[in-house]
């Protein structure tokens, strides 16, 4: 299903509010597309990005598990459902739900990064430091940003010092 001109002027316009901080005209600006392509994959992952945003999580697990069913075969979807499920509290099922993808995505960094960071918080440090050092060949710039994230605050000392 393609887009029309119009509903990827919508797309856009919500992308430009959401970089101003304002979720709910972004929302709004949703509403203008068609019915027909409410449930396009490009749509569903804006509207992901202004529920991430909001922190409604639920919605926003609900949403990506939705672009998971009708795209498969697009990583966003899954990353973000993993996304929204760490945020509930709820790791182990967002671990699960990127692990389920490992043959379709090991390519990917944020598939190995995620997984590295909910293995952290899983308290499973070992495999943790497996994956992200595997994160890190595909993209070796984000070790830096790393040693900032939370959920790796674990390993900062060994980030830092480049252990793995």
């Amino acid at each position: 299903m393609q887009l029309s001109d119009e509903d990827e002027l919508h797309i856009r316009a919500a992308q430009g509010w959401l970089e101003l901080g304002d979720y709910t005209s972004a929302f709004d600006e949703l509403e203008g597309i068609r019915p027909e392509h409410g449930v396009h994959p490009e749509v569903l992952c804006m509207r992901w990005e202004i529920y991430r945003m909001a922190k409604r999580w639920v919605e926003a697990a609900e949403i990506a598990h939705g672009i998971t069913r009708i795209a498969p075969e697009r990583f966003e979807g899954w990353w973000m459902r993993s996304f929204a499920l760490h945020e509930m509290n709820r790791t182990q099922e967002a671990f699960d739900n990127l692990k389920s993808v490992c043959a379709k995505f090991r390519g990917e960094f944020l598939w190995h990064y995620n997984l590295g960071c909910y293995l952290v918080r899983l308290g499973r440090l070992d495999e943790a430091r497996v994956t992200l050092k595997a994160a890190f060949v595909l993209n070796p710039e984000m070790r830096a940003s790393a040693m900032d994230d939370p959920d790796l605050e674990p390993l900062w000392t060994e980030l830092q010092r480049k252990e793995f």
